[in-house]
């Protein structure tokens, strides 16, 4: 036998060979034009799955870009529409150059637009349950703005929910209340002060803003920021928290109304808010979702030149009829960097979802129990005198050791000091008027408003992209259980109150009682307040003291004033004449007429 050949043993290169005969690759096709995907043609994938098409596919194709993403058909319907202009931007280190000293604050704004971007992203569309779980220890301030749509149709259904959550909102805001100020006492929320916009005249709907304030936070409404006009409508009030101001407002845009006027108006309530805290909640009617429109740009850099970003990127309005729904109300801040959650409330409305932001301010020093205090100093006349007295006595601080260069920050203190020793109350007047709240409310009730909440979720889960009115059945059955739900708690509250006055029936006192707690005009006791050596008094412990040691006095003081060695004074007994009335001796007297008398008369005539 013969040597065998060299080549009868595979080498690397022949083995190599063989492997990619056995090799098949399977090239991806093009989800649009179903071709083969060649090496290095331009491909466009889908964010959220693995469908992929060619880039000059993608008009034809069912692709479309969200949220600065491409999405497939399938995809599309799972992700909600989500506005964020930030979304480019991101923290970077700053600029070493030393050429570049116009951008020594790039960093700063860079990091800010960062966390507003981060804000939208997170902002989410949850329920009420879920918003409760939110509240924690890093929130002391929280908002939330409802297009209510007439206070006087959805009030209850309003109160009956809000009832339901475990923590309060600080601020609640309303737009289209429909409601006077004049008639603000008939809806009151337990645990808020209201405060109510003047509605446009001659206009019964689509008119009229609403702000309800916690009771542990002091609020007083800022006239120069409030304005009614057939363009826009606006509220605002002034808190004051451990000298901290914040500014809380809400603005309606009425959708027939003059665009160029809206701006105007609107940047100039702005620039009369004083520096703080700023929130501003309403339905400005302009949808963000609508990339590259006038009014959307416009808006956008009127609220961003003055520091204020949004906190919703959801849509929070959206119709039966339409297709997607739209982005319409929102919250704007100039603290973006205290939020902590956002987004929408899917269970509660209708066609507006209410909105919501959760912030940490550092508020620590808010107590839920405290009344609202509404006046913290009494410049009586009394009080004004004393102030005098103290300025002329503190004459070397006021003016300061050199009149030539005076010192302001020693005249400001000083001046304060005077005003609160002698102008200051102990205590601060608290609100004559208390809140009522809804006793009305049974567990029936409660139990019913949680079936009409997973009714609507059941129906909302049907509702898709190409089917945006859901299941019909299923929203029937919501409807006519709202409609039972509404109706019976407007029977519970006119069943409530009509026991009450039934059973304070014939006691008029009694009943204008039940009728003034209805209407939110209950009294409240007010403590006295007692002038003590030109000293204001609320304390009743020192007030009675005070008046033990008064009668207790009177004896020692009484006879302090007695000389002992002339022996006491005895003043002499007075006659009974003295107490009767002078005589007057011109009197007239009327006597009975005769018979006689008569008879005279006549034969004289």
């Amino acid at each position: 036998m013969g040597k065998p050949c060299a080549s009868s043993k595979l080498c690397p290169r022949v083995y190599l060979n063989s492997f990619m005969t056995r090799l098949t690759v399977n090239k991806e096709v093009c989800g649009c034009c179903s071709k083969n995907i060649q090496i290095g043609q331009p491909t466009t994938e889908c964010n959220n799955c693995v469908a992929i098409i060619h880039t000059k596919c993608y008009k034809k194709s069912s692709f479309k870009g969200i949220n600065s993403l491409h999405y497939c058909g399938d995809c599309q319907v799972l992700i909600p529409t989500r506005y964020n202009p930030f979304k480019h931007y991101s923290a970077s280190p700053p600029d070493d150059n030393p050429d570049h000293f116009y951008n020594e604050n790039i960093y700063e704004t860079v990091e800010c637009l960062s966390r507003a971007s981060e804000v939208l992203e997170l902002c989410q569309a949850t329920t009420a349950d879920t918003v409760k779980s939110y509240f924690g220890n890093q929130t002391d301030f929280s908002t939330f703005f409802y297009n209510v749509d007439g206070l006087k149709s959805n009030f209850d259904c309003l109160a009956a929910e809000l009832s339901q959550l475990k923590n309060k909102f600080s601020i609640i805001g309303l737009a289209e209340t429909n409601v006077e100020p004049a008639h603000s006492a008939l809806f009151k929320l337990d645990g808020y002060n209201g405060f109510f916009g003047d509605v446009l005249p001659g206009k019964f709907k689509g008119t009229g803003v609403a702000l309800y304030v916690h009771d542990s936070l002091n609020a007083t409404v800022n006239k120069q920021a409030c304005i009614v006009t057939p363009d826009i409508e606006t509220i605002f009030v002034k808190i004051s928290v451990n000298k901290t101001t914040l500014n809380i407002g809400v603005t309606y845009r009425p959708p027939n109304g003059n665009v160029e006027e809206f701006f105007n108006e609107y940047e100039n309530v702005i620039k009369t808010l004083p520096k703080g805290t700023t929130f501003i909640m309403g339905d400005f009617n302009f949808d963000l979702f609508k990339i590259g429109d006038v009014n959307v740009d416009r808006h956008e850099e009127l609220s961003i030149s003055h520091g204020l970003f949004p906190l919703i990127s959801l849509a929070t309005h959206e119709r039966s009829s339409s297709n997607r729904g739209t982005c319409i109300d929102n919250i704007f801040t100039n603290t973006i960097e205290n939020t902590t959650h956002s987004g929408t409330i899917q269970d509660i409305g209708t066609n507006h979802s209410p909105i919501f932001s959760l912030s940490n301010l550092n508020l620590n020093q808010i107590k839920p129990k405290i009344p609202p205090q509404t006046q913290f100093y009494s410049f009586s006349r009394q009080n004004v005198d004393c102030l005098v007295e103290e300025l002329n006595s503190q004459k070397g601080n006021l003016l300061g050791s050199n009149p030539e260069t005076p010192d302001f920050g020693g005249f400001i203190n000083t001046y304060q000091e005077a005003v609160d020793k002698t102008c200051k109350l102990a205590k601060p007047k608290t609100t004559k008027r208390n809140v009522i709240n809804n006793p009305w409310i049974t567990d029936g009730i409660i139990e019913s408003i949680n079936q009409k909440k997973q009714r609507y979720v059941d129906w909302k889960k049907t509702c898709c992209k190409r089917n945006p009115k859901g299941n019909l059945t299923l929203y029937n059955k919501f409807s006519e259980y709202r409609k039972l739900l509404n109706k019976v708690i407007r029977k519970a509250k006119s069943s409530f109150y009509s026991t009450k006055i039934a059973n304070v029936s014939g006691n008029s006192k009694k009943t204008w009682e039940v009728i003034n707690q209805i209407r939110g005009k209950c009294k409240k006791a007010i403590k006295p307040q007692f002038l003590i050596n030109n000293k204001r008094i609320m304390e009743r412990r020192m007030i009675a003291n005070e008046f033990n040691k008064y009668f207790v006095s009177l004896a020692s003081k009484l006879n302090a004033t007695i000389d002992l060695d002339k022996g006491i004074p005895v003043c002499p007994l007075a006659k009974f004449s003295e107490y009767m009335p002078k005589r007057n001796m011109n009197s007239m007297f009327l006597f009975d007429c005769s018979e006689h008398e008569i008879s005279k008369i006549i034969d004289e005539l």
